[in-house]
């Protein structure tokens, strides 16, 4: 009985994806080797963000300075008589868009690097500055730090 080679078996395209199967494996294989550095810092840096998520899912998140009233139409009178416009015409949609931005959280890049987790936090009272002057140039652009306090005293009023 004659015995038969494996490459008998395959027909001529089956030969030929096997050849380029075989030659991309090889190819692959010579890019990890090449990247294995930079492979071994993703795969720590992988490992690192699953323990943080491990530990912010079993801890819990942190409690965030900044609480929101259960009742915000006292602060939206106040800011409608003492800062005027844009508050005198907001509608519902877009107080819930402002005490978003005054008291929502949201994910933010991570100042450690891109293979660190995103951070889930609040802005800080700059960040919110800055957001409120993109949003609404006037008034907020022309505010002064005495403004600014009283804003924020009345915008971050707990009652």
């Amino acid at each position: 009985m004659p015995s038969i080679s494996p490459w008998q078996v395959f027909t001529m395209e089956d030969r030929h994806f096997l050849r380029v199967l075989i030659v991309s494996g090889f190819v692959v294989a010579a890019l990890m080797l090449a990247a294995r550095s930079n492979l071994r810092g993703d795969w720590l840096a992988l490992l690192n963000s699953l323990g943080k998520f491990k530990k912010e899912f079993a801890g819990g998140v942190k409690q965030e300075q900044r609480r929101r009233p259960l009742s915000t139409a006292i602060a939206e009178t106040q800011l409608a008589l003492y800062v005027g416009e844009p508050f005198k015409n907001f509608d519902r949609l877009e107080w819930q868009e402002f005490w978003d931005i005054v008291y929502g959280r949201r994910y933010m890049d991570n100042p450690r690097g891109r293979n660190w987790p995103k951070v889930y936090r609040q802005l800080t009272i700059e960040e919110i500055r800055i957001k409120l002057v993109d949003m609404y140039t006037f008034p907020f652009a022309r505010f002064s730090d005495e403004q600014w306090g009283v804003f924020f005293g009345v915008a971050l009023k707990s009652k």
